[in-house]
């Protein structure tokens, strides 16, 4: 009987207009009940109605053929493919609800107490839904959120409300709530309800500063198509204005990936000579398979604007090009690749700047205006040759400022205080050289690897030349490099008043051992040796400009690190130690340079000792640079890190570095720096991280009286459904006040 039911279901659904030209329906039920004269429907039981375009699920269905009518009671669920297939890039979607009237042409029809999901995050939960076409809602007493489960985290509640799938929400009486608490009601708002990125407004942050004041970062984020999308910022700083900007993003693996960033703003209520400051950093790279393009452009007005408005932003996204190291790269290289040979075309500016001693400030740009290069790679099987050619003129531009800082007490108004950190502008007095110079570098070499059972060993012999021909600067000459003729031992060599020429040739072998070990129990030891020796002639070149020594392929060999000591030969034995026992593992490496024909001093140069410790969670390393012939440290590191379960980590990290040599004996460098990570209760993440400095007279008090350069704390919550971070700082470095900012950031997951 339930077989005859069934069948008889088919015929009569077919028989209606709109699925008798476009589905085929089947029924499955525990029970059915059907009436000829009327063609009414009855069906109770695990009921399951089933198109190419629905699954439905429900306790029980009454059919009406007179009426085109379906209702549907009792957990009843829908799922429907109808607007996928209207619209590309939308998923199935889900109808929960108590009870459901369709209207069976059309598909449309009421709900009570229904659940729309339109993705697996996305819900609408009402008191009543109106389904009025293939993708459109309406709804009365209705709540829309990202979160799924029994606790919504963030919601928004509405009186009424029109949706249309992988579209938009416009929504009346709206009020936005967190964790069920109400924080913001609106009259009428529009949202995007979609699969895929969306445009619209993002969540504001918040942040408040000694420098800048209180500040409103709101960006408005718009997708142009599948592979790129912009961004716009409007952030507005109670003490210095507007801060205006945007970036582009880009990604295709046909068409190369780019992406492009500029702030800027036109500081208001200040003393200062240049109120403009901006940062623009832009990247393009694209690749085939023998071709390779990239382009980077990144300038900034001054070295402080990065640490003024964007060092909250960099906590949270992590961009690279939000970063401040005070030195900026901008170039453009053409590259040809073939298994041998590389060439490429190179054009770039490095700018950086340094603060000097007392109230000054450096400024240096070094510019490349082309360079062309060649690379050839290694080619044969026993004995190898390779090298490089790289020719091109470069720039250097210098200028050393002075500046007053404006003092405490000098009356300066409060929305003015702020500029007392701001002495880049304020200039009294400046120096300004530029050097400029072309420049051609050869190496070439022949390398043969040698190996046993127990060592392995690569010899390589070759030249190296170097050609200079500095340029005058508004006609006056600008010659800084020279070539001392008494000092050069090259086998050609060539100088005149324009430049000078002169070719080395060099020597270098790389050898270590194989590592025996020995066990004992359950400890396991082993050691190697290595040794690199190296040999050049001596150019005797003379002039020291670190910013353009990278520009000479020959360079001297130096033994005594912070010294002016060189050699033309160095040999640098090195020893290797590795115990393990257990979880436990301690690798010792001892090295220490010689000079054995140096024609100044015949001694030995400065030790490195390179100790590091692991042990389950907890690890260490200790770098040491050391002088034995004045029992000094010349450079110390010592980091220290303890992780429990990836739910606390724990680190320090100290630094010492003692300046020296023959012209000046200056105290010694201490930074510190101080770090705690928890992460051990579900869903936050808390940090602290303190950096103190300090200048001693010897290594042995380079751990006390230390001063606080900077420090902070931050919090992070985060789910499934939205985030927020709070971060407090100081700044000790910019004068005799601190630079305290705080910041708040929250954002919704969806």
């Amino acid at each position: 009987m339930r077989h005859w039911q069934f069948c008889l279901v088919v015929v009569l659904l077919w028989s209606t207009p709109l699925w008798a030209t476009q589905q085929t329906i089947t029924l499955h039920a525990d029970s059915m009940n059907y009436n000829e004269a009327t063609g009414d429907m009855h069906a109770w039981g695990s009921v399951e109605m089933i198109s190419p375009l629905y699954h439905i699920q429900a306790d029980e269905i009454f059919l009406n053929q007179a009426n085109h009518t379906a209702l549907l009671r009792g957990n009843v669920v829908v799922r429907s493919k109808e607007v996928s297939e209207l619209l590309e890039g939308a998923g199935e979607q889900v109808l929960e609800a108590d009870e459901i009237t369709l209207d069976t042409r059309e598909f449309t029809g009421s709900a009570s107490c229904s659940v729309l999901f339109f993705s697996e995050r996305h819900t609408l939960t009402s008191r009543e839904l109106r389904k009025t076409g293939p993708a459109t809602y309406e709804v009365q007493d209705s709540v829309y959120s990202a979160c799924r489960g029994d606790a919504i985290s963030w919601a928004f509640r509405m009186r009424s409300a029109t949706v249309t799938s992988e579209e938009y929400l416009q929504a009346r009486g709206v009020t936005f709530s967190l964790s069920g608490v109400p924080l913001l009601y609106v009259p009428y708002m529009i949202y995007p309800v979609k699969n895929q990125r969306q445009s619209g407004f993002l969540v504001p942050s918040f942040s408040s500063g000694n420098t800048t004041g209180l500040g409103i970062h709101n960006t408005y984020y718009h997708t142009l198509d599948d592979q790129s999308d912009i961004s716009v910022f409007a952030n507005v700083h109670t003490r210095t204005g507007l801060l205006y900007g945007g970036e582009y993003r880009y990604r295709d693996s046909a068409h190369g990936d780019a992406f492009f960033s500029h702030r800027r703003i036109s500081e208001n209520n200040t003393t200062v000579d240049d109120p403009d400051r901006f940062r623009t950093y832009a990247t393009y790279g694209i690749q085939t398979d023998h071709w390779k393009f990239n382009l980077q452009y990144d300038r900034v007005s001054d070295m402080d604007f990065v640490k003024d408005y964007l060092k909250d932003e960099q906590a949270i996204d992590g961009e690279f090009h939000l970063f401040d190291n005070h030195r900026y790269w901008s170039h453009i290289a053409l590259t040809h690749e073939t298994p041998r040979l590389a060439t490429t075309i190179l054009v770039d500016q490095k700018q950086q700047y340094r603060r000097l001693p007392g109230n000054r400030m450096g400024e240096v740009s070094v510019a490349r205006e082309p360079e062309i290069s060649l690379v050839l790679g290694r080619i044969g099987d026993q004995w190898q040759l390779g090298g490089n050619l790289r020719t091109g003129q470069v720039e250097k531009d210098q200028i050393t400022r002075d500046y007053d800082l404006i003092a405490a007490d000098s009356g300066v108004r409060s929305y003015d205080y702020f500029d007392r950190y701001r002495s880049r502008y304020v200039y009294t007095g400046s120096q300004e050289r530029v050097r400029s110079m072309q420049y051609a570098n050869l190496s070439a070499f022949v390398a043969k690897p040698v190996h046993s059972q127990y060592w392995a060993m690569e010899a390589r012999i070759g030249i190296r030349a170097d050609a200079i021909r500095e340029m005058e600067q508004d006609g006056l000459p600008t010659a800084f490099f020279s070539l001392d003729e008494q000092k050069t031992n090259a086998p050609w060599y060539r100088q005149d008043e324009d430049g000078f020429a002169y070719l080395l040739p060099f020597a270098q072998a790389r050898f270590n051992t194989v590592e025996p070990a020995a066990t004992f129990g359950q400890l396991r030891h082993s050691i190697r040796l290595e040794a690199d020796f190296d040999s050049v002639g001596e150019s005797g070149r003379t002039g020291s400009d670190r910013d353009l020594l990278p520009f000479f392929s020959a360079q001297p060999l130096g033994y005594r690190l912070y010294d002016d000591t060189q050699t033309t030969v160095l040999f640098v034995p090195r020893l290797v130690n590795t115990l393990r026992y257990g979880r436990a593992t301690m690798t010792h490496s001892l090295s220490q340079a010689f000079a054995p024909t140096n024609s100044v001093e015949k001694r030995s140069g400065d030790m490195v000792s390179d100790t590091s410790l692991g042990f389950g969670g907890f690890h260490t390393t200790w770098q040491v640079l050391y002088d034995p012939h004045e029992d000094e440290a010349l450079r110390q590191r010592l980091r220290l890190g303890y992780t429990i379960a990836d739910a606390l980590t724990l680190s320090t990290d100290h630094q010492y570095t003692r300046y020296r040599n023959a012209a000046r004996n200056e105290p010694g460098f201490d930074y510190n720096t101080l770090a705690l990570t928890l992460t051990a209760i579900p869903r936050w993440t808390l940090s602290a991280e303190y950096e103190y400095t300090a200048q001693e007279e010897h290594f042995q008090d380079s751990i006390r009286k230390l001063d606080p350069a900077r420090g902070s704390l931050s919090a992070l919550y985060e789910n499934d459904c939205f985030y927020w971070v709070i971060r407090y700082s100081e700044d000790y470095t910019r004068g005799d006040e601190v630079d305290s900012s705080i910041y708040f950031g929250f954002g919704l997951r969806t």
